[in-house]
């Protein structure tokens, strides 16, 4: 398995964890302890995976940037604002996703890839979304 696709593994696996916590109503400390174990596999990750610091990188301050939302949603005092700025992070991401998946559309209508490729790739947009809704 390569470093990508153990790394887009233990995502996938954080974002189930996550959308089966608050499903069940588990309470946040949980979701903290489950972001905080995908930190500490990420830092073991980097001498494993000397060249993909970067991914590393980017996935550490992911990670960092959930916890934070998960202690202001626990902070009552950021209320409104903490809500708001979650909901706009998700439109962002979806705006994102959106583009992706119009350009694949484009590319497919040009010729430039077939239909195997359009599926591989818009399965990956899935997950994506999948976990932008975790």
């Amino acid at each position: 398995m390569h470093g990508a696709e153990l790394i887009l593994g233990l995502l996938i696996a954080v974002a189930a964890l996550v959308t089966i916590a608050r499903h069940l109503g588990i309470a946040y400390p949980i979701f903290l302890v489950i972001l905080e174990a995908a930190t500490r596999r990420i830092d073991e990750l980097y001498p494993v995976w000397p060249g993909h610091h970067p991914l590393l990188d980017q996935l550490r301050a992911t990670y960092r940037h959930r916890s934070e939302h998960v202690e202001r949603q626990r902070d009552p005092s950021t209320g409104a604002e903490g809500d708001r700025e979650l909901i706009e992070h998700r439109e962002i991401r979806r705006r994102v996703i959106d583009a992706e998946r119009e350009a694949l559309l484009r590319l497919r209508a040009e010729g430039e890839i077939n239909d195997e490729v359009l599926r591989e790739l818009e399965r990956e947009l899935d997950l994506e979304e999948r976990r932008r809704d975790a």
